[in-house]
């Protein structure tokens, strides 16, 4: 999965490439020690994004990542979670999610 931070504007449409599987909005612009400045909130994505695209949107791209501590929003084959914690990928095709209320869940892709 791969993490880019939106840098001059929120989260809306038109405001990001189609296609984003997760994201995290901030209520306001806030610094982000990752990347040391600025930020409206978190994409993620399946896919690398071509250099195009982030820069005709304005994201700062982190890259692949491995972990994700918080996210507002995360669907991907038919599955839709809000609030999703702490969430583990494993390789291409699984990831262990922790469930805030006990448990995991694992989701192959």
């Amino acid at each position: 999965m791969y993490k880019y931070y939106l840098l001059l504007r929120g989260r809306s449409i038109g405001t990001q490439p189609d296609g984003a599987v997760g994201w995290t909005d901030y209520t306001a612009r806030k610094f982000v020690s990752e990347i040391g400045r600025e930020a409206w909130g978190e994409l993620y994505y399946n896919r690398k994004l071509t250099e195009h695209e982030v820069r005709s949107y304005d994201l700062y791209e982190v890259g692949e990542v491995s972990y994700i501590e918080y996210m507002d929003y995360y669907k991907s084959d038919g599955i839709e979670m809000h609030g999703v914690h702490g969430m583990m990928i494993h390789g291409s095709g699984n990831m262990m999610i922790n469930n805030p209320k006990g448990g995991n869940l694992r989701i192959n892709f």
